[in-house]
């Protein structure tokens, strides 16, 4: 296989398991930002 597939692969397989941005903004008002993004980094691991 060669690194351009390999390449094409990783990026396919990546782009499967990308949480989708949803939600609204207004729920990061009122608490630091850190708190909602710490949420989903519990959900989704690190990025």
């Amino acid at each position: 296989m060669s690194l351009a597939q390999l390449g094409r692969s990783w990026r396919a397989e990546a782009a499967q398991r990308m949480p989708e941005a949803r939600g609204d903004l207004r729920e990061l008002v009122g608490q630091p930002v850190f708190v909602p993004l710490y949420k989903l980094f519990t959900v989704y691991g690190k990025m």
